[in-house]
């Protein structure tokens, strides 16, 4: 017992630890520099203290070029609910390591919290990064999600960013399409717009229009492949061509014939962008309901929520319809619904006491009666048989 309540003890204080780590947030005005030769720079950064009570905590910093980072502060001490600033100086040598150097800037409660035992140090840190060059042409390549809609022109756009240290005098290169995924039929190759005199440090952005004609809406792949001095770079991002268009992907079939129903209309957007003001409207004979606007994300689902009274209607199908409206659009859907007749309850609350008591009493009657029967029954089957014939036992003789 005693060895299970300190297990018990140890889970509930690293529980309350880890809890702890989200009390304290760090932040920066600037988390990103390009390299200069002996650059000397001021960083602004913060920490938040949302632990519920005063804090001290100790700044640092870690990584790679963390030697070249001089803190403001050694301590801040942050009143709860606070925010307390700071900045760190980065002062760089005449060359760094290519590519994004990381220094984690960071800040850790002192002194430590000490319970039972445990000690643990509730600490936060923010990555900086110092992109340093690379040696003669190199380029980094972003390619951002298109917007693609069904019967408009796309556009695609590449940004290449020179972290090399030559100019790069013509960047070309495509944009291949594939259906659903990079390893799905390819559906067109499009030229991406050359660039000319990349100098170092500059981005660029090269450009690809497409004019979508007969396609599927749906999920698909896209390719950038770039050519410079015998070189080539590769970027690939997921995107979907949307078509302004909802549809109604279930609806309620069935409903009682008991006061008022909710009927439901699950809607489905197939636009990249969210869609206001879609409303229905429900015809069922001379009933006409309609339901109160929704809007739906991109590519998302909405339901329509309807009340119908259903006492009066007759136990059959009706030949329902739905009329679905979005931005001046209209689209009719056949909606059959059928009224089926209230299910038969018993409840226990209209049953007195005493029939329920009797109730009881004949059900374990009845039970005791089966078992007893089967008792005999396998009884009188499978038991020994006796002869027809009795033999009588000779009494002993008397004495004389």
């Amino acid at each position: 017992m005693l060895i299970g309540a300190r297990y018990a003890l140890v889970l509930l204080l690293v529980l309350a630890l880890s809890l702890n780590s989200f009390g304290i947030g760090i932040g920066m005005f600037r988390d990103e520099v390009a390299f200069e030769p002996n650059l000397n720079v001021n960083i602004q950064a913060f920490v938040n203290n949302n632990m519920g009570g005063d804090i001290r905590v100790r700044l640092v910093a870690d990584g790679l070029l963390a030697e070249y980072v001089t803190l403001s502060d050694e301590f801040l001490d942050i009143p709860a609910g606070q925010r307390k600033s700071f900045s760190f100086n980065l002062k760089l040598p005449a060359t760094i390591p290519p590519g994004r150097n990381r220094i984690d800037i960071g800040a850790e409660e002192y002194p430590a919290s000490s319970s039972g035992g445990i000690t643990s140090i509730t600490s936060v840190f923010k990555d900086f990064y110092i992109v340093g060059p690379y040696k003669g042409k190199y380029l980094q390549v972003e390619f951002p999600s298109p917007d693609v809609f069904l019967g408009k022109e796309a556009s695609f756009k590449v940004d290449i960013t020179h972290l090399g240290d030559e100019p790069i005098d013509r960047v070309s290169g495509s944009v291949t399409i594939f259906k659903e995924s990079f390893d799905g039929p390819e559906v067109i190759t499009l030229p991406l717009s050359t660039i000319s005199n990349l100098e170092p440090k500059e981005t660029r952005t090269a450009y690809a229009t497409w004019k979508i004609g007969n396609l599927t809406v749906g999920d698909y792949a896209a390719n950038a492949t770039l050519f410079y001095d015998n070189t080539f770079r590769h970027a690939g991002v997921t995107f979907r061509v949307g078509d302004f268009s909802l549809r109604l992907i279930n609806y309620t079939s069935t409903a009682v014939n008991s006061g008022i129903q909710r009927l439901d209309f699950e809607v489905e957007s197939f636009w990249n962008e969210r869609v206001d003001g879609v409303y229905g409207e429900f015809f069922l004979d001379n009933i006409v309901i309609r339901a109160t606007p929704i809007s739906i994300g991109p590519w998302g689902r909405g339901k329509l929520t309807m009340y119908l009274d259903t006492s009066l209607l007759q136990l059959k199908r009706f030949e329902s319809a739905l009329k679905l409206y979005y931005k001046s659009r209209e689209f009719s859907y056949h909606t059959p619904l059928t009224i089926i007749p209230k299910p038969l309850e018993l409840s226990p609350s209209k049953l007195s006491p005493v029939m329920l008591v009797l109730i009881g009493v004949a059900f374990l009657t009845i039970i005791n009666m089966a078992v007893a029967l089967i008792y005999f029954w396998r009884r009188n089957t499978n038991g020994p048989k006796r002869s027809k014939q009795t033999r009588r036992t000779p009494k002993p003789a008397r004495k004389k």
